[in-house]
């Protein structure tokens, strides 16, 4: 009886691996792949990033603040991002799921896209700051913390667009204070449920409590050339008022800052009137409109930040 000889394994020869042109080109493309996807993870700036990122905040006087900055292949995202108003001492942050940013090419600059608030915000900043676009997309106003942020307990959904041209101004900056674009928002299923907000009585800041509004549906818009706006279009209808707006407004360097005048046609409720309190009779003081039946004019001014009411006509 013949015992064969045990069997013996071989590494195989990678001589018979010979690769053809486009294979070998093909693992040429694929190593440098890797090895740039490698150097970007180990060396993308991230400290650089995250200071871009502080001071386009604190251009626009907020202050922003993240758990965590990841790079990857096509950009870099930030988690639990929260932002506040630099004005604010003991301001509630508005938190931010996640933040995206990518390079763009053309123009070159940055993108970014924000999931907050049940939607998405993305934003395109070109690197000579000489435009900007801002789009919101299914934002819940019953999601998250805005309550807390914004003294306003609410819900339904906001999407809007905002496109801006800046100017270079002295030095070369961009002025914000001389763009030209359009802005429209579109609110659905608008209601408020209560909360705090402080509006100015008598040129005294004052914490105002709020009743429950159903304020329907918003569509505004409003175009803007060399800073100057004028509003194409406002109208809020829902089952416990209605108004329509029209006017102008003034851009500035802060929002906060963005000059109002506005005449404002309103109709409230009787319902709601009763809920308003002593502000129903402010309403009730208002001269009626002579070409709306059912309407009573006032008049917007001051600043965004700090509105000034007064009567109409």
């Amino acid at each position: 009886m013949t015992v064969a000889p045990p069997r013996r394994w071989r590494l195989p020869s990678w001589a018979r691996f010979e690769l053809r042109g486009w294979q070998r080109l093909l693992g040429l493309v694929l190593f440098g792949v890797l090895c740039f996807v490698s150097f970007v993870s180990l060396t993308f700036p991230e400290a650089a990033l995250r200071a871009r990122l502080q001071a386009e905040a604190d251009r626009a006087g907020l202050v922003l603040r993240m758990d965590d900055l990841s790079a990857g292949l096509f950009g870099a995202t930030a988690t639990r991002v929260r932002l506040s108003r630099a004005s604010d001492a003991d301001a509630v942050p508005l938190v931010v799921d996640r933040l995206t940013v990518r390079p763009m090419l053309v123009p070159f600059g940055l993108s970014v896209r924000a999931a907050l608030l049940g939607g998405t915000a993305s934003a395109s900043l070109p690197r000579s700051g000489r435009s900007v676009r801002i789009a919101l997309s299914g934002i819940d106003l019953g999601r998250s913390n805005l309550k807390a942020f914004s003294g306003v307990d609410g819900e339904g959904t906001v999407d809007g667009q905002l496109a801006l041209d800046l100017p270079p101004g002295r030095g070369g900056e961009p002025q914000l204070a001389s763009a030209s674009g359009e802005l429209r928002l579109t609110g659905r299923g608008l209601l408020v449920r209560g909360g705090t907000v402080t509006v100015p009585v008598l040129g005294t800041p004052t914490p105002v409590d709020l009743p429950r509004a159903a304020l329907g549906n918003l569509d505004a818009a409003v175009s803007f050339q060399a800073g100057a706006g004028t509003v194409q279009g406002f109208r809020l209808k829902g089952d416990d008022l209605e108004a329509t707006a029209t006017g102008t407004v003034k851009l500035a360097p802060r929002a906060e800052y963005v000059e109002l005048a506005l005449a404002l046609r309103l109709k409230l409720e009787a319902e709601f009137l009763k809920r308003l309190g002593v502000i129903g009779v402010g309403y009730a003081a208002l001269p009626g409109d002579p070409e709306q039946a059912g309407f009573r004019d006032a008049r917007v001014g001051g600043y965004l930040g700090q509105p000034s009411f007064r009567p109409g006509r």
